[in-house]
């Protein structure tokens, strides 16, 4: 159950990325995530998940996606 959920919170980080991409960077903030329900720890395995696939830099409260 715990992975099913980190891999739909690393879809949700994608998807609000890409809602406000500038310059082929999306960018999410962590206060977002953690009202949505999610713990810290959740966050941290989902960017851990997408940096499989994308560059992911963490910038004090934001997370920065590059496409």
């Amino acid at each position: 159950m715990a992975e099913s959920r980190v891999s739909a919170l690393a879809q949700l980080i994608v998807h609000l990325a890409r809602r406000s991409m500038y310059n082929n960077v999306g960018r999410v903030t962590v206060q977002e995530l953690l009202e949505e329900g999610f713990t810290r720890d959740e966050v941290t395995l989902a960017l851990e998940e997408l940096r499989k696939k994308y560059r992911v830099v963490v910038v004090g409260d934001y997370i920065k996606v590059h496409f």
